[in-house]
């Protein structure tokens, strides 16, 4: 990937501009970190929905932000699908990835800091993108309840300096499908200025095991900032709730 072509000097979105004041210039570190593309670039062919809220429609991210995602969901032995429905952002989100696989190895649980460079651009730690070898087990839904589909979800726990991006994964395991299934994941992190996104996929049988990270502008208040994560199948929904501590 050329980082520098990437960082080039380009007029920022509306959405990225009041952060992009608090950033500034970052030195090379592609070998410790994957850089993004600036976020004007993540946010490629967004639709404003409300003040607040942006939509980037099926099939729009452009080719800077589908080689990062694919680069970030390779790191796992899984597929980039962000580009495969819409996906809902506040404006305090830089980016949400969503990747798939059948086999791969998921992320661990932690919150990752996550740098800002000065126009945007994400600074993600490469020790992040290490899978977990051996999850640890997860209490699950009942299978009756979820039309013969168990999902188990992990949610971080986890120490992050105060306004500064953050990543937040979700290991979202659903198995034992027996019918296509269009799953429907929402996560929002309750900070100083809340973040969110929502994003709806297609997963086919006979299962999957889905991976959700959403990268977050953390203006966090005076100790834990609750973080809640549902995720339905086929409009049978599953609740987790976790925080994040500020340092």
């Amino acid at each position: 990937m050329n980082h520098a072509a990437l960082t080039a000097s380009l007029a920022l979105a509306s959405a990225s501009s009041a952060l992009a004041q608090q950033a500034a210039p970052m030195p090379d570190r592609s070998t410790t970190h994957l850089v993004s593309p600036q976020q004007e670039l993540l946010l490629l062919n967004h639709v404003w929905t409300s003040r607040v809220d942006l939509m980037i429609p099926a099939g729009a991210h452009g080719a800077e932000a589908n080689a990062f995602h694919a680069e970030v969901c390779g790191a796992f032995g899984a597929r980039d699908v962000s580009n495969d429905g819409p996906v809902a952002l506040s404006y305090s989100a830089h980016d949400a990835i969503i990747c798939a696989s059948d086999s791969g190895s998921r992320p661990t649980t932690a919150a990752w800091p996550v740098a800002l460079g000065q126009f945007g651009e994400l600074y993600l730690p490469r020790s992040a993108l290490e899978p977990e070898s051996k999850p640890a087990p997860e209490p699950v839904a009942g299978a009756g309840a979820l039309q013969g589909a168990t999902i188990a979800t992990s949610m971080p726990f986890g120490d992050i300096p105060v306004n500064s991006a953050h990543a937040v994964p979700v290991a979202v395991a659903i198995s034992d499908l027996g019918v296509p299934a269009i799953v429907d994941m929402k996560l929002t992190t309750q900070a100083q200025t809340a973040c969110s996104w929502h994003k709806r996929v297609a997963v086919a049988p006979p299962g999957a095991t889905l991976w959700a990270l959403s990268f977050c502008q953390a203006w966090l208040l005076r100790g834990a900032t609750e973080v809640t994560f549902d995720v339905c199948v086929n409009d049978v929904c599953r609740h987790e709730r976790s925080e994040l501590q500020r340092n």
